[in-house]
């Protein structure tokens, strides 16, 4: 299973003061077949977070994080730019969704969730969009959504 973080929230996860929402998919990032997929733009911003720049050199190491090239989720990003479909300046995060076969993301932003959930832009399987709100309802979801085992496919 694996997932991509936006920088939008990474303080929520790697931040002294974690939302219910972040610290459950913390919790999730350290349990066993958790893997959060990085690379290229959305890598680079995400290490500005010291937090999370000293949590990923041990998670690369163990295998909880994987790095997909900077130049190829680069180029694929670049590709995107033009697409009509596209709603956010987030290409470079459907690139490594497209790339590192990631279909859960956590973030706020609406534009980059509703270009992540849109099948022209990231299908087979379309992407999965992480809950952030803070119902009983929203923990359910999200603990049934982490527990999945198809939304990484074909991907080590």
């Amino acid at each position: 299973m694996c997932a991509i973080l936006d920088a939008d929230v990474a303080g929520e996860v790697f931040g002294a003061k974690r939302t219910p929402a972040g610290r459950q998919f913390f919790e999730w990032l350290e349990t066993p077949g958790a893997r959060l997929v990085v690379g290229g733009k959305l890598y680079r911003e995400l290490v500005r977070n010291a937090a999370f720049e000293r949590w990923v050199v041990t998670a690369l190491a163990d295998g909880r994080a994987r790095r997909e090239p900077a130049p190829k989720v680069d180029e694929r990003a670049a590709a995107l730019e033009g697409n009509a479909s596209l709603k956010s300046n987030d290409a470079h995060v459907i690139a490594l969704a497209d790339i590192g076969g990631a279909r859960i993301l956590y973030s706020v932003d609406g534009d980059l969730r509703d270009d992540f959930t849109n099948a022209t832009l990231l299908s087979n399987p379309r992407g999965k969009l992480y809950p952030t709100g803070e119902s009983p309802n929203a923990d359910r979801h999200r603990h049934r959504l982490l527990g999945r085992t198809d939304l990484c496919p074909n991907r080590g």
